[in-house]
């Protein structure tokens, strides 16, 4: 028999294909599959977006704590952490530097010399209207300038022409020194001239020829009055606040005030700006209108009915002695020798009174009323004579007299 060799090419063709055709099905299949893959993905993409930008304040929240929502989303559906904006409020804990606690110092850290004095610290945080020096009264009337008054025939005389508003003067060694237009100057007396100290001061206190400042940059400072030469000691951060209580031979005493109505009570060394507490801190308001004068404190203690004594405290002491009780406390206490004076509203009329610290008489040593109600006046004390100023009120009277026969100022002039 001859061999086809016909039928042998027609085998191979026909196993090529079927061949063939098994890799096009092939080749369908997996081309199938691909767009069937491909679909399936964007079908999820759209889906994850319609639930990433539609429904997570919706669905989600309803059935997840809102603060797990954001890592629900990341960690279980895309495998990461993004930041994410929740609804529900966090508090921010906020670490509050820790000081020493300094409550005791030798009674020689006090002994000031009275001479050396520029004011009375309550007067320069009353707004330093009001200085003593000698027998003589300096007063600022704002618009005007600086006033010499003397108690001896009642005389006075403008002795610095200034229209803008003074404030924290200090008389020291016959030299004036006042803030004005946010600035130190310094003032000869007799001349009525002035040169700037140094600039960015809101508040200052003068002893010995140091100025113990605040500053509009929010810092406490001291400086040197004869050379304008100035020190930092104590910085203050945003959303705080300062506000001086007083000063003892080598250290500067005061609040630290934060937004949350925490108060720290603080004092700084003026050699090696050190910084210690030198009273526990309080809140709301608890205590108010802090001042110290030769070493003792004096300020308003909110009591549990809501009112405020007005106490005085040893500094190193634990303890307080109440002076007033009860009253609303509208200033800063002035302290002369043994006597306290201090002011409270009353009706809509301010009180000036005198408290004596040894016979613990009161006198009411002037008043005032119908003043500014957006202004409570300050109170001040230049030695016979006392003043209210401020909210369209300026009069004064002297302590060896009835607080009704008193004088008021207007118009560069004193009347009765």
């Amino acid at each position: 028999m001859k061999y086809d060799y016909f039928a042998e090419d027609t085998d191979k063709i026909e196993k090529r294909r079927r061949k063939s055709e098994k890799r096009a099905s092939l080749r369908k299949f997996f081309k199938a599959l691909l767009i069937t893959l491909g679909v399936i993905v964007i079908v999820l993409a759209a889906a994850w977006a319609l639930l990433r930008y539609v429904f997570v304040d919706f669905y989600f929240q309803s059935i997840i704590p809102d603060k797990q929502v954001a890592s629900y989303i990341d960690e279980n559906i895309i495998g990461k952490t993004t930041t994410q904006t929740t609804t529900e409020e966090t508090q921010t804990q906020t670490t509050l530097p820790v000081y020493e606690s300094m409550t005791y110092l030798d009674s020689a850290h006090f002994d000031f010399q009275n001479d050396k004095k520029g004011n009375f610290v309550g007067n320069i945080l009353n707004g330093g209207k009001v200085a003593k020096y000698n027998s003589y009264a300096y007063h600022v009337v704002d618009g005007d300038g600086i006033y010499r008054f003397n108690p001896y025939g009642e005389t006075y005389e403008l002795i610095l022409s200034e229209k803008n508003n003074i404030s924290s003067l200090n008389v020291h060694n016959g030299e004036l020194c006042f803030v004005e237009d946010d600035s130190h100057y310094l003032c000869n007396g007799s001349k009525g001239s002035y040169s700037r100290i140094t600039p960015n001061i809101k508040t200052a206190y003068i002893y010995d020829g140091k100025a113990y400042c605040t500053s509009t940059y929010n810092q406490i400072m001291s400086v040197d009055t004869s050379t304008g030469d100035a020190r930092v000691l104590f910085s203050a951060k945003s959303g705080q606040s300062l506000e001086l209580v007083g000063v003892s031979l080598e250290r500067v005493f005061f609040t630290l005030k934060y937004e949350n109505g925490r108060t720290e009570y603080l004092t700084v060394d003026t050699s090696t700006t050190e910084t210690d507490s030198f009273m526990t801190a309080t809140n709301n308001d608890s205590v108010k209108y802090m001042s110290m004068e030769n070493g003792y404190l004096y300020y308003c203690l909110k009591q549990t009915d809501g009112s405020y004594n007005l106490v005085r405290q040893k500094f190193g002491s634990p303890n307080t002695v109440t002076l007033v009780e009860n009253k609303n406390f509208s200033s800063f206490a002035i302290t002369d020798s043994n006597r306290v004076f201090y002011s409270f509203n009353d009706g809509g009329t301010v009180y000036l009174n005198e408290y004596n610290m040894n016979s613990r008489e009161v006198k009411t040593m002037l008043t005032a009323s119908g003043s500014d109600k957006s202004f409570t006046p300050g109170i001040y004390h230049s030695g016979e004579y006392d003043f209210i100023i401020g909210g369209g009120v300026y009069r004064s009277s002297s302590n060896l007299t009835s607080s009704t026969d008193f004088m008021t100022f207007s118009n560069g002039r004193w009347n009765y």
